[in-house]
């Protein structure tokens, strides 16, 4: 893989995670597990270097992770002013606590799941897959896609609603909302946390 610098590649990076091998990626909840297994061993650091985020990203598909802990589901709170690690550790934590209590509740059988449900605590959720979770978590965050990218994702018909350099909402037509590429050397937790926002709740 050649050095990571931009979010143009670690989008690709992380999007070709999945290519090849749909029939064989672990269930959402049991990712996010490993994933956040993976997270607790930085705590002490401020922020993650790209080429360490992407390592993160990547590894959580090949460690086998731990069984879930009855203990998260008192950890869960929908409303926090945390920031830093302790933010993405309560996002992460809250995000596998909804999988799993869906999956025993069978909202995750449910075939019309991707137009949007609710989760126990009412937290709502689009993706539920985890080619779809970090494809939507780089798109919604960090950008990088292309529309020549081998991926599913399409231009919406019609306008969209964007915010222009001023801050004003503006209308425009989709093919010409910037994707600008730009220098990531280091993702802080707070975007990692967003991230993992994205990718519950982005399309």
């Amino acid at each position: 893989m050649n050095e990571l610098t931009t979010n143009r590649d670690l989008y690709l990076a992380v999007t070709r995670l999945t290519e090849s091998k749909t029939d064989s990626l672990p269930s959402l909840e049991a990712y996010l597990i490993t994933l956040r297994q993976l997270g607790m061993m930085l705590e002490k650091r401020d922020s993650i270097l790209l080429d360490d985020f992407y390592a993160l990203i990547r590894d959580a598909f090949s460690i086998q992770p731990i069984r879930f802990d009855d203990a998260w589901v008192n950890e869960y709170v929908i409303e926090t002013d945390e920031t830093g690690f302790q933010g993405w550790r309560r996002a992460i934590t809250n995000q596998i606590v909804d999988l799993h209590e869906m999956a025993r509740l069978g909202t995750l059988q449910n075939a019309m799941r991707y137009f949007g449900v609710e989760s126990p605590r009412r937290s709502h959720w689009v993706n539920f897959d985890v080619r779809t979770y970090l494809e939507c978590a780089m798109t919604g965050t960090i950008g990088g896609w292309e529309p020549d990218d081998d991926s599913d994702r399409m231009f919406v018909s019609g306008p969209v609603a964007v915010l222009d350099e001023n801050g004003r909402i503006v209308t425009m037509n989709p093919e010409d909302v910037p994707r600008p590429v730009y220098p990531l050397p280091v993702v802080s937790w707070d975007l990692f946390r967003d991230f993992l926002q994205a990718g519950q709740q982005y399309e």
